[in-house]
Order: structure tokens, then sequence, then C-alpha cells
């Protein structure tokens, strides 16, 4: 009895998932690309956080993502590969979080020499224009006409801004990473670091912030690009894979944002438990996961002992998959 009150109290403080909850519970999730696609040209453009962003894909294929696995991210290649989601009112937030994992093959070598992950509105002036990038902008003082490959560092657009990074944090090519910006006219928050599935990050942290960042973001009725700005003379064309988008509605803290890499790293969320457990019978374990692990995975079920310890813990059921779906678990201990 009392391990079975042990196991209640550990599962149960994950709570359910609605549509607006990002896995992990972290709120205002209104837009998520995962870029997993089931054939290697790319016909659909869907977004599964529920809120129905779903766009259309000019000259995509899937590719493999960070930890390898096929048709799990998609390849743009830097002069004509794009999507357009359509304007929507969940895409057209006051305070805004962009979170991104992606490798770049090679940078923008354009006019501002800026390679555009994402962009909401046609020129980084207008009202309500959002989006996420890298370019030398900081190295080179907005010099339109020099380009430093070596310094190329993330970056928001977004009119009105006010921000200097500083020398340092430097995007390589061919590498994966986790890019994230949070924010709003008082306070912005960037989050860089390598997305390697054999280096777990416990404790992600802005390597830059800055406050009184800008202007109000406002209204803009324009479609969502991504792989590119909307814009003929300074298109901002990315190169390379993308293999999650996801768009929160709110600047996220330090935590949330742990929470969101976390399960794009591939970390197990629970969701639920049967809220009544009896010995002998069998209950439900729904959990989580995100499309990084691999075919062949089995996943445990495991109870700690009487003081709450997993030191040496007893197995009570398994799952082989490698997707989400729930544990029909046994209690005889």
């Amino acid at each position: 009895m009392k391990r079975t009150l042990i196991l209640l109290s550990i599962l149960v403080s994950h709570s359910a998932i609605s549509q607006t909850l990002f896995p992990g519970g972290v709120a205002g999730n209104v837009a998520w690309w995962n870029f997993a696609s089931l054939t290697p040209a790319v016909t659909s453009f869907n977004d599964v956080s529920g809120n129905n962003n779903n766009g259309t894909p000019f000259n995509l294929v899937s590719t493999s993502n960070f930890r390898g696995i096929s048709n799990k991210a998609m390849q743009f290649n830097g002069s004509g590969s794009y999507a357009i989601v359509p304007n929507s009112t969940t895409l057209q937030p006051q305070s805004i979080s962009m979170v991104s994992v992606v490798k770049m093959d090679a940078y923008y070598t354009g006019s501002c020499q800026n390679s555009q992950i994402l962009s909401k509105g046609s020129s980084s002036f207008s009202s309500g224009q959002f989006g996420l990038g890298v370019n030398d902008a900081t190295y080179d003082n907005n010099n339109c006409a020099t380009y430093f490959p070596n310094n190329m560092q993330l970056a928001v657009t977004y009119p009105s801004v006010n921000y200097t990074i500083g020398a340092g944090n430097y995007v390589s090519l061919n590498r994966w990473y986790f890019f994230a910006i949070s924010h709003n006219a008082d306070t912005a928050r960037f989050y860089q670091v390598e997305m390697d599935s054999s280096n777990y990050v416990s404790n992600l942290t802005p390597f830059f912030t800055a406050y009184n960042f800008g202007s109000p973001i406002g209204t803009s009725f324009e479609p969502l690009q991504i792989g590119r700005l909307d814009n003929t003379l300074y298109p901002y064309w990315f190169n390379g894979q993308m293999d999650e988008l996801v768009l929160f509605n709110k600047i996220l803290n330090p935590n949330e944002m742990q929470d969101v890499y976390d399960f794009l790293w591939g970390k197990i969320v629970l969701e639920s438990v049967d809220p009544v457990i009896c010995h002998g019978l069998p209950f439900v374990l729904n959990y989580k996961v995100g499309d990084h692990i691999p075919v062949g995975n089995v996943f445990s079920a495991q109870l700690s002992d009487m003081n709450g310890s997993f030191a040496n813990p007893t197995i009570i059921g398994t799952s082989t998959s490698n997707t989400s779906g729930f544990t029909g678990l046994l209690l005889n201990a």
C-alpha cells in the first residue's frame, strides 16, 4: 500500500495536456510544426498544436532529424524552399516565444546576409512583424554590404528593436541547434545550445537578456513565412534542415523553456495515471514522447521503494514503441 501511494504522488503531479498546452504543461502554445513527413516529397505542413495553423509547403523534401531518424525533419534548399501559413488571430501575439531546432548548411549571402527561420510581415519596419533568424548584423553594425560568415549570431526580426548582443555565441554551420527567443516590448531572452542527442543540457539559461527591448509588436494580417522573408529584394532564404518549430503567445520563463527543450530533446512526459490503483488489477499510465525515439525502443515503468527511491526499482510494465501511448500495468507488489 505504501508503494502504491508513492507511485500516485509521483505520477499524478503531471497534468493532462490540452490543445493550448505544450507537452510538459507549458501554456500558451499557439503553433507547433514538427516537420514530420510520411513521404520524401513533402505535400502537407501541419500544425500539431491543435490550433489549425496549417500551411502550404513549396519545394520541401523530408530528411533526417537531429537524432538521425528519417522523415522527421525538412530540407530547405536556400533558394526556393519555404512554407506559408495563413494569418490567424493566434498568430498575432503581443508577447512571443519562438523556438526552433535547426541545422544550417550555408548562410544567405545576399544583401544583409540574414538567414530567416521564420517571419511574419514583409519588412522589418512593419507593425506586427516578428521573426527568428541568424545574421552578422551585430558584428558589422548592420552593414548590409559586408559579410562575416564566422560571426553569425542568433537574431530577432522586430520593428524598432534596441539591443546589442556583443561578441561571442557565434553560430556554426553543419551543427544542430536549439534556438529560442522570448520577447515583448519590455524584455527579451535569447537561448542557444547545440542539440546533441548524446549531451543533455539540464540547466538551460538565456545567454543574453535585454530590457526596454522595443516598441509593442502590433498587429500584422500578413501570413507567416517559414524559411524566408516575403520580400523580393531581401528574401533571406534559409539553407539547411528544420526539425521543430514552436510558437507561444507569451514570454517563457527559464523553467518553462527548459521544459520545452526537455521534450524536444527526447524526455518522456507523463500525462496521466488512473486515479485509483488496486492490487492485482491493471491500470493505465499515459505518456507522451516526441518524434525523436528510434524504432525498437522499450519504455519501462518503474516502482520505487517505500521511501521513494529508484536505486533498485521494480519494473511493473514495459512497452516496445517509438511513439506516444499508454501502458497497461499490473500492480502485484
